[in-house]
């Protein structure tokens, strides 16, 4: 009996210890407070993706499950704003209210390792 119950608890750390789930919401606007709806939002971890529209109002909200070996990159993409990329720290499992401010500009190249879909 204390051997089933030994042999489930390192199951359960096994399982805990590979699978994260990393959950952003915020918003994303213009320097001026202004949504941009245009824009996507991405998780990334190697390569494996996950990604999210942008509300009217410039909410959203992306999840993603991942391993906890490599760090995720949260990436807001729009076609005429620079890109924003923030690695996530794996410490950070749920982060809400995130206000990204989009700079206007061409968008940045994003290199092949984060790019989504890659």
């Amino acid at each position: 009996m204390m051997r089933n119950i030994l042999v489930f608890v390192l199951i359960v750390m096994l399982v805990s210890a590979c699978d994260a789930q990393t959950t952003i919401r915020g918003h994303v606007t213009d320097k001026n407070n202004n949504p941009i709806p245009s824009a996507k939002v991405w998780l990334v971890y190697g390569s494996w993706s996950s990604d999210s529209d942008v509300a009217s109002d410039g909410r959203f909200s992306v999840t993603m499950i991942h391993g906890s070996g490599e760090t995720p990159q949260f990436i807001v993409i729009d076609s005429s704003h620079k890109t924003y990329t923030q690695p996530i720290n794996n410490k950070d499992r749920k982060l809400d209210n995130l206000h990204v401010i989009l700079e206007e500009g061409a968008p940045t190249e994003i290199t092949a390792k984060e790019s989504p879909g890659a």
